[in-house]
């Protein structure tokens, strides 16, 4: 069915072409355009203006906007947060919808923004938004990630007894991200720094795939040394399909991100640390958690040597989460503005 309405967006945002980890932001931005005309600016786009106006933009792309569509890339994550193109946002005659990210980065910043540039609409991927809701008069919209891989039929045959893809532990102290990545790998394998330099003796048969992204420099240059890579989106999605159960943990500020979604779209269980507020996001048996990393060593040999259980879950979850997905995620942005359109 087609839900396309006739309501022309201004969408802000960074040029997302050269981004790195964006492909939930450009699915997201794609299942936009399936429900609204879609124009975007901002900076890095050609002939960019911080200071341009709301009747120019109109002028160069020939159309009268309805809306305006702040994306995940527009403001800044850096220390230096600024209001940006002002001469737009202060405009209160459009109304105007935020999508925020990175939650756990200048929040109090970003929510003055949203007071400020009195914002019609926010969603959020944080569960917080149920309580923020509360105090921003129902204008305040839960929207969790989602999957990028609910069109892929790629049949994979499970090589990998455990996969983890990501950084061991974000080190800005201030996000009070947990060391459990770095506990959990140290169960396996002896490292230095960011790299996993051999498997350890008690794990002789087992196959694991385990990629730590660089945090810094050094870690950079290891990881170039140990010829490490940043996977394409069809070898991370090969990865994930290949293997039995996937490690994932919270990012920080208790951020549940896209890859929950893309493993369980996979039929890939996940074994994560146990936390309350999953009831937000999963139902509560589909996922494997553990309380520490003894009870985590438990699960994870308990999975293994129960094939037809782990063959039987791995079907149940491909089958529900595939519609996890980002146009899933936009119907639900569509049937909100059209409460206030």
């Amino acid at each position: 069915m087609n839900f396309k309405t006739n309501l022309n967006v201004l969408y802000l945002t960074e040029n997302l072409e050269n981004y790195k980890s964006a492909e939930y932001q450009i699915d997201f931005l794609n299942n936009l355009k399936n429900y609204f005309n879609i124009y975007e600016y901002g900076p890095k786009y050609k002939n960019f203006k911080n200071d341009i106006t709301l009747s120019d933009l109109e002028s160069i792309f020939d159309t009268k906007f309805d809306l305006i569509f702040i994306g995940h890339a527009f403001l800044s994550d850096g220390t230096n947060f600024s209001f940006p193109m002002n001469n737009i946002l202060d405009n209160k005659k459009i109304p105007k919808v935020i999508f925020l990210n990175k939650e756990y980065v200048n929040l109090k910043k970003k929510l003055k923004f949203i007071d400020e540039k009195k914002i019609n609409l926010i969603f959020s991927h944080h569960h917080l938004a149920i309580y923020l809701n509360k105090f921003y008069k129902k204008n305040f919209i839960f929207l969790p990630f989602a999957t990028t891989f609910n069109n892929q039929n790629i049949l994979q045959i499970k090589k990998y007894d455990l996969s983890f893809i990501g950084i061991l532990k974000n080190l800005n102290k201030q996000y009070k991200h947990t060391n459990i990545r770095e506990q959990i790998r140290n169960i396996f394998f002896y490292g230095f720094a960011n790299i996993n330099l051999i498997k350890k003796k008690d794990f002789p048969d087992n196959n694991f795939y385990w990629i730590n992204h660089p945090r810094n420099k050094f870690e950079s240059i290891l990881s170039k040394f140990f010829s490490q890579k940043w996977l394409s989106k069809e070898d991370y999605q090969n990865v994930i399909s290949s293997s039995k159960i996937t490690l994932n943990t919270p990012s920080p500020y208790n951020i549940i991100g896209p890859r929950y979604y893309d493993s369980l779209a996979c039929g890939t269980p996940v074994i994560c640390p146990k936390q309350n507020f999953y009831k937000f996001y999963f139902d509560e048996n589909d996922l494997i958690q553990f309380e520490n990393k003894g009870d985590f060593l438990q699960k994870f040999k308990y999975l293994l040597n129960n094939k037809n259980y782990l063959d039987d879950l791995s079907t149940k979850l491909k089958i529900k989460y595939r519609e996890e997905n980002y146009n899933k995620r936009v119907k639900k942005v569509y049937d909100c503005i059209k409460k206030i359109m």
